[in-house]
């Protein structure tokens, strides 16, 4: 489905940034090959990343949050 739009086409229509828009393709068939590779049925994403992750552990360690 994301294939055979341009960059500027699965921005608007994903909201996708620019630098997403760009890779997402073959990101999602890195994605695919290593779950196919490994016998993967789920891939599972985190809702934070890891930067996020990093400050929200800071944080609770210092009581902040």
């Amino acid at each position: 489905e994301l294939a055979p739009l341009t960059t500027e086409q699965k921005m608007a229509r994903y909201h996708l940034k620019r630098d997403r828009a760009e890779i997402i393709v073959e990101a999602a068939d890195i994605f695919i090959r290593i779950a196919r590779a490994v016998g993967a049925e789920v891939i599972q994403a985190p809702i934070i990343g890891v930067r996020d992750g990093i400050i929200v552990s800071f944080l609770q360690k210092r009581g902040l949050s």
